[in-house]
């Protein structure tokens, strides 16, 4: 399986600009498929491409499924994340990080959550209301934990 996957690199590396080129899921490399699940527990890939980055060299979108939903996410060669967009549920959210955002909005109910990447790293964007009022509160916290942003609206 190395072998084919040296070889369709080597033939998409010939041609001058590369466009976007599907390739087929056991062509993942294995520290793209860690880093993969570092960023994104339980994915499964169903769609994976290939496409050329003038800062990070190769870098493979992969769109997947996880608990019922659909996602899509970017990662370099070396398994630096590019980009990440998947909305997401409270039961998706590690329970470190809804202790946090328990604290951070007072009380609030989560209404819903999403994925996204900030200067490399994964970023849990949680939104919680206070009862039958309009009041909101935006969080945007890191996946270490760090709380980056407070909106309340």
């Amino acid at each position: 399986m190395l072998n084919r996957f040296v070889l369709f690199l080597a033939a998409l590396m010939t041609v001058n600009a590369w466009a976007d080129s599907t390739i087929p899921l056991d062509y993942i490399p294995p520290r793209v498929r860690r880093a993969v699940q570092r960023f994104v527990p339980g994915a499964r890939p169903v769609k994976a491409e290939i496409a050329n980055d003038e800062d990070w060299g190769p870098k493979y979108k992969i769109e997947y499924l996880r608990e019922g939903h659909t996602g899509k996410i970017q990662v370099s060669e070396r398994g630096r994340l590019l980009d990440v967009d998947e909305d997401i549920n409270s039961d998706q959210v590690p329970p470190y990080i809804r202790r946090i955002a328990g604290r951070e909005s007072r009380g609030g109910f989560f209404r819903k959550g999403h994925l996204e990447e900030r200067r490399g790293q994964l970023v849990y964007k949680l939104e919680y209301s206070f009862g039958e009022s309009n009041a909101k509160v935006e969080l945007t916290i890191a996946q270490d934990g760090t709380l980056l942003d407070r909106d309340y609206d």
